[in-house]
């Protein structure tokens, strides 16, 4: 917070201003359908002025009133739903157990054809390439 702007405050009458460094990039556009720049809710600073304009000066927390706001809502907006994508979530899921079922399998049918020499053995009784890769 940089601070604090008490305008036209009065015995009776609190009007604030509170001033801050914001470091967020925002676009503000000025065409329609841009958006329009986000609210910043600052609680805890006007919670601080109201507190010291109720009770100037006052350290007796028997006479001391208490001020306590929840915070400051925007305007009513249009709502946005929750969009779960279960398929996204869950799809790298089934994908690697696709592969980790799938992979082992494949290895030791290599492996099998490597150490007891089928294609070989079918070359050499007459098969062709194609009638192995169709049995395989």
């Amino acid at each position: 917070i940089g601070g604090y702007d008490l305008l036209n405050t009065q015995a009776r009458t609190l009007n604030v201003s509170v001033l801050y460094n914001d470091s967020t990039q925002t676009i503000i556009n000025a065409g329609p359908g841009d958006p329009s720049p986000p609210w910043i809710r600052l609680s805890q600073p006007i919670n601080a002025v109201v507190d010291a304009f109720m009770n100037p000066g006052s350290t007796d927390p028997t006479t001391r009133l208490y001020n306590t706001m929840i915070g400051f809502r925007d305007m009513p907006k249009i709502a946005n739903f929750l969009s779960l994508d279960i398929g996204s979530a869950l799809g790298p899921f089934f994908f690697t157990l696709a592969f980790n079922i799938l992979f082992p399998t494949i290895v030791v049918a290599l492996v099998y054809e490597k150490e007891a020499k089928l294609r070989v053995m079918m070359r050499m009784m007459g098969l062709g390439t194609s009638a192995y890769w169709f049995i395989n």
